[in-house]
Parts: C-alpha cells; sequence; structure tokens
C-alpha cells in the first residue's frame, strides 16, 4: 500500500467511527460496527504482509558476497583521486551487469575499493569475481584519412581500390 493509500483508508475509518457514534438507531449501529470491523481487521491484515516486499534485505541478511580490490598503478605512476573514482565507476557498470539491487562500491583508503554485491548465488560469485578482476584496458588505433568515404563505398556496394 502507498502512504496516499494507508492515509485515504485511515481517514475513512475515522469518519466511519465519527458516524457509529453519531447515530442513535440501534440498527444503523450494527451496520456500521460489522462494516468497520471487517474493514479493520482487512486493514491490518494487509499491513501485517507487505514488510518482506518493501524491506530490501543487505547483505547480512540476504546473503552475496564481498570483495576488496587493490589498485596497482604500472611503473612509477601513483594512483590519483580521479583515477580511484574512474575506477569506481568502471566496477559499477560491471557490477550493474548482474542486476542486484543496492550494491555497495566505496573507496576505502587510497588504493583499494570495497564492493558488496547482495543476493547473489554461489555461481554468480565466481562470475562476479572474473567480472572484476579483468584489466581495462583502452586501445588507440589510426583510422584511414578518408574513413567516411571508404565507408559510404562500401555500403553503396561499390568496388575498393585499396591505397
Amino acid at each position: 500500500m502507498t502512504p496516499g493509500s494507508t492515509f485515504l483508508a485511515g481517514i475513512s475509518l475515522l469518519a466511519l467511527f465519527g458516524w457509529y457514534f453519531a447515530t442513535s438507531h440501534a440498527r444503523l449501529k450494527r451496520i456500521l460496527g460489522t462494516i468497520l470491523t471487517v474493514l479493520l481487521v482487512a486493514f491490518c491484515v494487509t499491513m501485517l504482509y507487505p514488510p518482506d516486499k518493501t524491506i530490501r534485505l543487505g547483505l547480512d541478511l540476504q546473503g552475496g558476497t564481498s570483495f576488496l580490490i587493490r589498485l596497482t598503478p604500472e611503473g612509477e605512476r601513483s594512483i590519483s583521486a580521479d583515477t580511484l573514482d574512474q575506477a569506481v565507476e568502471v566496477i559499477r557498470k560491471r557490477v550493474d551487469q548482474f542486476g542486484v539491487s543496492e550494491p555497495v562500491i566505496t573507496p576505502q583508503g587510497a588504493d583499494r575499493i570495497l564492493v558488496q554485491i547482495p543476493g547473489l548465488a554461489p555461481q554468480q560469485i565466481v562470475a562476479a569475481r572474473q567480472q572484476l578482476a579483468q584489466v581495462a584496458k583502452l586501445e588507440f588505433r589510426l583510422v584511414h584519412p578518408e574513413n567516411d568515404r571508404l565507408i559510404a563505398q562500401i555500403r553503396e556496394g561499390t568496388d575498393l581500390v585499396p591505397a
């Protein structure tokens, strides 16, 4: 139940109580009393069961895994705050592939990142470890100066003569 619908249900019950106490007819009081009793029981029952659907269980209750990743710079370079933030974003994108709700990814110190992923099955933990252990590399390659023209020729089906 949404907060708005809960509020409206409460106001409706309050109005019925007011009507019950304001009336002087015995038959009307019996009908209103029965309606109030049924509505209150229904309201209480619906309020008892939603907590397991609305409360998200964390790593301690739901299970899952936790990784502490240490960044190792190449050569004599040091790890800057920007590098650490970029690594956190890369890890966040990798963890989002698992479709879990609310993973915790936080920097720990100058060269470590804590990754907590709730709700992973044992086979997913192995896949997560492999995904997080991969080293990201960016490669730059030279592009032909007339690349756009050549691509247009390929799409048209024109025979290409290598330059």
